[in-house]
């Protein structure tokens, strides 16, 4: 074959698939120098990253000390010491879908320093998007001829498909004019929602909804707590002592879930909700945690802001943000008409019928998948793809026909 040839090349792919690169020896791997080879490095999960700056000049980076807390059932915390250049990295993680991170920056003064909270604030924490490998070819070859005659086929059965689709629509019964009264919710309706879908009680002893003008005249959720009653709170607001009722160990809830006491302080005010204080008989269904007393805090974006605004409100020295994760794991569709009789007056109309990435098979064992055909009628074709325990590749398509009852 000439050099350049695809054909050559393809083949190659499948020999070193089957029988391995022979250049490759372990001897190699173990240079000191080995790594420094590799262009991209092994990536073992994700990280958030940026870097801090002086609040005038964006550009001006700063050394600072950087704490990240994870919003989660675990709640992660993590804290780094910068370099001169400000820049910071946590991770890596292992997080699926997406989930809630604040992430708090003060001045860095020494290792001596007490409280990571005393720090001068006075900052910008600028944080770096995401970085995605750009692929500029195909990684996957194509293989056979381009079929036009069965390409026009599959165009012109799902112009059919879309025509069966429009004819259906245009049974639906246009009505004549309706009106659809309904009664404006309050914002404290919508807190009430919030409230209930991360809860197990039903009325708290006490409860602030926090409204700007809390806002504007407390600095923390340990002062906003002393305008509860029955709520003492002693000691400075870094290092606060809190009891209801002479209680010791009250059990605190951010957004449903239990966290330690001295996160509280960790707690944007401009992002707190609602405060409920749980006492005596309305803290038993927490048994007993509760004993002592219970104090839930519920996060989120004011429903008020919303209706107007997009923009989040940040402090200097805080930023929240969510990361995104890894996606979830999700089934192609396939629908069960043994189950779900209610749909079959619908069309059928689907193309693709059924599609599964993992399909185990063993050596002398039949493997039996069943799925519901549309309506449709005609020839499909069934692509057979895999790999063996020795890595050999497994190819095979084969045909079947979808007929009309009798």
């Amino acid at each position: 074959e000439k050099p350049g040839d695809s054909q050559r090349a393809y083949l190659l792919d499948l020999v070193m698939m089957t029988h391995g690169w022979r250049r490759f020896t372990w001897e190699d791997i173990r240079r000191e120098d080995a790594l420094q080879e590799l262009k991209f490095e092994r990536e073992s999960g994700l990280y958030v990253k940026g870097y801090t700056s002086k609040s005038s000049r964006k550009k001006r980076p700063i050394k600072s000390k950087v704490m990240l807390n994870f919003l989660n059932n675990d709640l992660t915390q993590e804290e780094v010491v910068t370099e001169d250049d400000g820049r910071f990295a946590f991770g890596p993680y292992l997080i699926q879908d997406s989930l809630a991170v604040i992430i708090q920056a003060r001045r860095y003064k020494g290792e001596n320093e007490k409280d990571f909270l005393d720090g001068n604030r006075k900052l910008n924490i600028n944080i770096e998007d995401p970085q995605f490998l750009n692929l500029k070819k195909p990684i996957f070859k194509e293989q056979g001829d381009f079929d036009l005659a069965a390409y026009q086929k599959f165009i012109n059965s799902n112009k059919y498909s879309q025509f069966v689709k429009d004819q259906y629509n245009d049974m639906e019964v246009r009505l004549s004019e309706v009106v659809v009264k309904a009664k404006r919710k309050t914002k404290e309706d919508e807190i009430k929602k919030i409230v209930a879908q991360n809860s197990i009680y039903l009325n708290p002893s006490n409860r602030i909804i926090v409204d700007e003008d809390f806002k504007i005249t407390n600095r923390s959720v340990f002062e906003l707590l002393r305008n509860v009653p029955g709520v003492n709170v002693q000691g400075s607001l870094n290092n606060p002592t809190v009891t209801i009722r002479g209680g010791n160990a009250i059990l605190f809830l951010l957004d449903g879930f239990p966290v330690d006491p001295d996160f509280i302080n960790l707690i944007n005010i401009n992002d707190v909700l609602v405060v409920d204080v749980l006492k005596g008989p309305s803290a038993s269904i927490f048994g007993s945690r509760g004993g002592d007393g219970v104090i839930a805090i519920y996060t989120g974006t004011d429903p008020d802001s919303n209706r107007n605004s997009n923009v989040t409100r940040r402090k200097s020295g805080i930023v929240d943000l969510v990361v995104k994760g890894f996606d979830k794991n999700r089934q192609f569709y396939s629908p069960d008409y043994a189950m779900n009789a209610s749909s079959i007056t619908k069309p059928d109309v689907r193309t693709t019928l059924y599609w599964n990435p993992y399909v185990l098979l063993s050596k002398g064992k039949d493997t039996s998948m069943s799925f519901f055909t549309g309506d449709n009628t005609g020839e499909y074709i069934v692509i057979t793809e895999g790999l063996s325990e020795d890595g050999k590749p497994i190819f095979n398509t084969y045909e079947f026909s979808v007929q009309e009852n009798d």
